[in-house]
C-alpha cells in the first residue's frame, strides 16, 4: 500500500511530483505535434513527411 502509518506523505510526494512532471511533458509534446500538423497542412503534406523533410534537416 502506498500510504502507511509511518511515512504516508514522504511516500506520496514523489508520486505526485512525478505525475505532475509527466503531465506537463505530455502537454508540451501535444502542443509541439499540433504545431507541426498545422505547418504540415500549410505545405499540403502529412505530419510524417513534413517532420522528415523540414524538422530533421534543420537539427
Amino acid at each position: 500500500m502506498i500510504f502507511n502509518k509511518h511515512n504516508g506523505i514522504p511516500t506520496a510526494l514523489p508520486l505526485c511530483l512525478a505525475n505532475t512532471i509527466v503531465g506537463i511533458l505530455g502537454l508540451v509534446i501535444l502542443i509541439y505535434k499540433v504545431k507541426n500538423i498545422k505547418k504540415a497542412k500549410l505545405y499540403l503534406m502529412d505530419e510524417k513527411t513534413y517532420y522528415e523533410k523540414y524538422v530533421l534537416n534543420n537539427l
